[in-house]
């Protein structure tokens, strides 16, 4: 724990209004509170009890760097708006480890920021190393993690196995993952939460649609099956049971109608009315030895 969690040990609930403090900071019309808003969140110490505090954890010291945008550009200068930036991608790209384990924060840190020659980086990389003189721990001695400013954002954990689809709701909110486990989840792409798991499926998962409402997802599988799913609390609405290994699927505009090919090289046109599913066509064409589609729209 570091130092604010050791000068408030002896009343707890101070240091958690202390470390749930920072929009106060930000909303204050006084200067020296947007200063002291910056210098907590390039302090190891608030970084960390933050993260050890069971009423907070990781997600919630990321989501104070959000606050950004709310202190007035002439409070912070752009240098010190891009390393609260960096830190906060660092947190967000190491969050499915550190929330595991706080105690690879250190490690994090200086796997993802020593690269950056800023002088509160370096003090904040001092700090973590300081805090851990007592414990046997490996230190990178390169920037060997992903860094803040690469494309990656999130690492989202929790299948078992390969993941073989991924589809985006509309909203851009969530994402259904597919996957060989013979599960499907349903994240929360701002956190990296796994809100659901869905379970059905007798063996991989190899495509996921979700239907534009953003409301439901069709799965495909090899166990032969097409199932519909309602997002809102995964449960199984309906299966559609075929004869080959199904391999991919995809949903019209209207959601009236899913289109999906399987291994014998049929594409079935299939209709969903009251949530109950109930083929319409299956098509096929063999063309000099090869399988091609034959598809149309049906209204």
């Amino acid at each position: 724990m570091g130092k604010f969690y050791n000068l408030y040990n002896d009343s707890p609930i101070r240091l958690e209004y202390f470390l749930a403090s920072v929009e106060n900071l930000v909303i204050s019309p006084k200067f020296q509170d947007k200063v002291v808003y910056y210098q907590l969140l390039t302090k190891f110490d608030f970084l960390e009890d933050k993260i050890n505090h069971p009423k907070f954890g990781v997600e919630a010291l990321i989501r104070d760097y959000d606050l950004i945008h709310e202190v007035a550009e002439e409070t912070l200068n752009p240098q010190q708006l891009k390393i609260l930036k960096f830190i906060q991608r660092t947190l967000q790209l190491s969050s499915h480890i550190v929330s595991k384990d706080p105690t690879q924060l250190v490690g994090q840190l200086w796997g993802r920021l020593q690269g950056f020659n800023y002088p509160d980086i370096e003090k904040l990389l001092k700090d973590a190393e300081d805090s851990n003189s007592k414990k046997t721990w490996l230190r990178p001695l390169t920037p060997s993690l992903t860094t803040p400013d690469s494309p990656l954002i999130r690492t989202f954990t929790g299948h078992n196995s390969s993941v073989t689809a991924v589809s985006v709701t509309p909203d851009g909110l969530k994402a259904v993952s597919a996957s060989d486990d013979k599960t499907l989840k349903l994240w929360d792409l701002a956190t990296g939460q796994e809100l659901l798991t869905l379970t059905g499926h007798n063996d991989w998962v190899t495509a996921v649609s979700v239907t534009p409402d953003g409301l439901k997802a069709v799965s495909a599988s090899y166990d032969k099956t097409l199932k519909l799913w309602d997002l809102a609390t995964g449960k199984e609405i309906a299966t559609f049971i075929g004869d080959s290994f199904m391999y991919s699927c995809a949903v019209s505009p209207n959601s009236l109608t899913i289109v999906a090919g399987d291994s014998s090289g049929k594409v079935h046109f299939i209709s969903v009315i009251n949530n109950q599913l109930s083929v319409i066509s299956s098509l096929l064409s063999v063309i000099n030895n090869k399988l091609s589609v034959i598809s149309s729209f049906i209204d």
